[in-house]
């Protein structure tokens, strides 16, 4: 995981229900997810490059996570892909609208992050 912020947007989305939970003794009560009943696919699409201390994702990495997805019938699809590209003049955004939009045409429901980098 990036950071564990894949596992942790997984767990608000889709977290278990877990009963007689507080924050430092405040609001007692059951926490759960957003859909505690989901069950959640996690496709890897980033890999830690040691030489270059950051995270790399690669068009193809991605757009075979989509094309999985697809191929495994799940209902929505999060893309939360917050990262410079590689190379300034590749922009692996393409990738993912197209892969986005197959997935569309198959009946899913695409969301993509628009990161934290902005201006």
């Amino acid at each position: 995981a990036y950071s564990g912020h894949g596992t942790h947007i997984a767990t608000i989305a889709g977290g278990s229900y877990v009963p007689n939970t507080s924050y430092k003794g405040l609001a007692r009560g059951t926490v759960r997810g957003g859909a505690p009943r989901a069950r959640i696919a996690v496709y890897k699409t980033c890999w830690y490059h040691d030489g270059l201390e950051a995270y790399i994702c690669s068009s193809a990495d991605i757009l075979k996570a989509i094309d999985e997805a697809i191929h495994d019938g799940v209902d929505i699809m999060s893309l939360s892909l917050g990262y410079e590209p590689l190379f300034q003049e590749t922009d692996v955004r393409d990738g993912i609208s197209t892969g986005a939009f197959h997935a569309v045409l198959n009946g899913i429901t695409v969301v993509c992050a628009a990161g934290n980098a902005g201006p």
